[in-house]
């Protein structure tokens, strides 16, 4: 035996799966009539929920942090596939940058050379020259270092 119920709006008998409990009212002419209603009043809504997203600010944090911990994959892809779409705006923004803040960019570079791991210097010294890896020592790798820190001032012309 087949559950029947007539809609309200539409009038026309249909399932009684094709309505929510206690309404008069099919899903179809449900969700037809919030999609009016979302329509009329979209500014309304939104400037309600921005009140209420200023008003509760740390809940709002709280909820933003809880829902990247729990979708994780889906924050990571994001944020490669927006920085591959402005991947050229990036490298201009930084390009201008290094050319307004010179002494900063290469006090940056000297940071980041420093904190270089050994084995990328290492590979360095064996593209350029006919060492080994077995003949690199700890003094080599540090003069290899300030060497890449120094060329790097000359490229910059903060150094004579």
């Amino acid at each position: 035996m087949k559950m029947e119920k007539v809609c309200s709006s539409c009038k026309q008998e249909k399932d009684i799966l094709d309505f929510y409990k206690g309404c008069f009212a099919c899903k179809l002419c449900r969700s037809r009539y919030f999609k009016l209603q979302y329509i009329k009043n979209r500014k309304r809504i939104i400037e309600r929920s921005r009140k209420w997203n200023i008003e509760n600010w740390e809940r709002v944090c709280e909820l933003n942090k809880k829902w990247r911990n729990n979708n994780r994959l889906k924050v990571k892809e994001k944020r490669s596939r927006e920085y591959q779409k402005n991947k050229n705006y990036y490298f201009e923004l930084a390009k201008q940058w290094s050319k307004k803040n010179p002494e900063k960019y290469a006090l940056s570079h000297k940071k980041y050379i420093a904190r270089m791991p050994d084995k990328y210097i290492v590979s360095f010294l064996i593209k350029g020259t006919t060492l080994k890896p077995e003949d690199i020592t700890k003094e080599i790798i540090e003069l290899a270092r300030l060497n890449l820190i120094l060329k790097r001032l000359k490229k910059e012309k903060l150094l004579c």
